[in-house]
């Protein structure tokens, strides 16, 4: 039961349930920046 559980460190840290969230977010941000900053020829 008193099993150490390893902190994760690095790149792992980036893949972990806790940051879906903010990969979610930067997506959003980084679509509604290209929305803006492409030219609109139409």
């Amino acid at each position: 039961m008193d099993k150490i559980i390893e902190k994760k460190t690095g790149w792992r840290v980036a893949f972990t349930k806790k940051a879906l969230p903010w990969w979610l977010g930067a997506l959003l941000l980084v679509f509604v920046i290209y929305l803006i900053a492409r030219p609109n020829n139409l």
